[in-house]
């Protein structure tokens, strides 16, 4: 079994996640995909936890929603049916949006994981 990662820059738009596809539709052992954040999504999410941190549900509101926004413009240019790709993501945007509208987070090992 071979095991492909891929992250970052490599999947950072449609373009990229349409080059993994090629890279992995050549390969004829089985295979193991891990993609990691795309693009700068942890940088970005690291972003909404020190607002969640600080109080500042707006800005982590906001901020991820920038979030939600990228990922959206890449299931766009992928898929016919784009509705199919943000329904895929959406219940976790949700959940974090509630999760930050909750309350301040007290543990910001415990946020961060």
């Amino acid at each position: 079994m071979k095991v492909y990662k891929f992250g970052g820059a490599s999947v950072r738009s449609a373009a990229g996640v349409r080059n993994i596809v090629s890279i992995v539709s050549g390969v004829k052992e089985e295979l193991f995909i891990v993609v990691s954040a795309m693009g700068k999504t942890t940088n970005a999410m690291e972003e909404v936890l020190a607002q969640f941190m600080k109080g500042e549900v707006e800005a982590a509101v906001d901020k991820l929603k920038e979030v939600e926004d990228f990922h959206a413009t890449i299931i766009n240019e992928l898929f016919e049916h784009p509705e199919n790709g943000m329904a895929a993501i959406q219940s976790d945007l949700r959940e974090l949006k509630e999760l930050i509208e909750e309350g301040v987070g007290d543990d910001y090992d415990r946020w961060y994981d």
